[in-house]
């Protein structure tokens, strides 16, 4: 179904400041989309977007095109632009390109890593395991620092195309899990992993570094198809 314009008045933002309209439309449209806000299948009605926004129809569309681009979203023949939907032979297809880019980034990143990185890294594997410590856990923001663990990771790696393909993937991940709904992530499974995959980056390990992170992966797709398939 399409949102109204009152619902998504409740989603989106208006354009206020200093970036482009079409940049800000993307933005939002973004973050609705990999926050859950928007789901697999929602019609993407171009008009009622561009009134929550208050905008016309032309920076919707780009930003359109481009969320199309990145496959989180497609045109159907006379429904427009939908919420990409969840398929388990898609989702594998992602997962198993993201093995081997990580795998590739975490090699390269290790061999030029300084302590400086080290140390990033490691602040950020600390906020992960602060967050699941906590009574009540907060999937979300367990989310945000299990990326800024990856992406401090690898950025070492400097290689910005290699970076952007990555983040697409990863992208295409969140958005996955969100549809799943009850697909949770697994904290403790993940955090064991964190810490080998750390480990080795310490050491300065590349090859391991490389393999821990195609393994890291594999694991997340495992639970996520598996899920899948036994609803199917």
């Amino acid at each position: 179904m399409g949102y109204s314009v009152t619902s998504l008045g409740n989603i989106l933002e208006k354009h206020d400041g200093p970036v482009s309209v079409p940049e800000h439309a993307y933005t939002v449209l973004k973050n609705a989309l990999l926050e859950g806000r928007l789901s697999p299948g929602d019609t993407l009605i171009q008009e009622e977007i561009a009134a929550s926004l208050g905008s016309s129809r032309v920076p919707i569309r780009e930003a359109l095109k481009r969320l199309e681009g990145e496959g989180l979203v497609v045109q159907r023949p006379r429904r427009g632009y939908v919420v990409a939907s969840l398929n388990a032979d898609e989702a594998e297809d992602v997962f198993d390109v993201r093995m081997l880019l990580e795998e590739r980034a975490g090699f390269l990143a290790t061999q030029k890593r300084t302590q400086a990185d080290v140390d990033s890294v490691r602040k950020a594997m600390d906020e992960m395991v602060a967050i699941q410590s906590k009574g009540h856990y907060d999937s979300w923001a367990w989310g945000i620092a299990n990326r800024a663990f990856h992406d401090r990771l690898f950025a070492p790696c400097n290689r910005p195309h290699l970076l952007r393909m990555l983040s697409q993937q990863r992208d295409l991940v969140t958005l996955y899990v969100r549809i799943g709904g009850s697909i949770a992530p697994d904290p403790e499974t993940a955090a064991e992993d964190h810490l080998r995959i750390f480990d080795a980056y310490v050491r300065q390990d590349a090859a391991e570094v490389g393999r821990l992170s195609r393994e890291h992966v594999h694991h997340t797709m495992t639970r996520l198809l598996a899920k899948l398939r036994d609803r199917a």
